[in-house]
């Protein structure tokens, strides 16, 4: 999990459009080591299975938070030109308002 989250956050710094890729691709594996630990059975298919089941949950948790933190970040830049614009039109109404006094 540790691994998955220094990829996701190397993407992410580099805003690359794989840090939305990478968590489905793991999940696709993951419920393909989890089939594959019936296939293989007793013991070591409990163990393929518990990597799979933890990667899967990994992988969600990974894409819920990439998500998470892209939705507040295009938030927050949408939010700061929105007060940049009104402090501007603030500025500018005192402006002519002094003005025209």
């Amino acid at each position: 999990m540790l691994l998955l989250w220094a990829f996701l956050y190397y993407f992410k710094k580099k805003k690359s459009p794989l840090q939305y890729g990478i968590p489905p691709v793991l999940m696709v594996l993951s419920i393909i080591l989890f089939i594959v630990s019936f296939i293989v059975g007793k013991w070591e298919g409990i163990g393929i299975g518990a990597i799979g089941v933890s990667l899967f949950v990994s992988s969600v948790i990974a894409l819920i938070v990439i998500s998470i933190l892209g939705f507040f970040e295009g938030l927050k830049k949408s939010l700061a030109k929105e007060m940049l614009t009104v402090a501007a039109n603030i500025s500018m109404n005192w402006f002519f308002t002094e003005i025209l006094k």
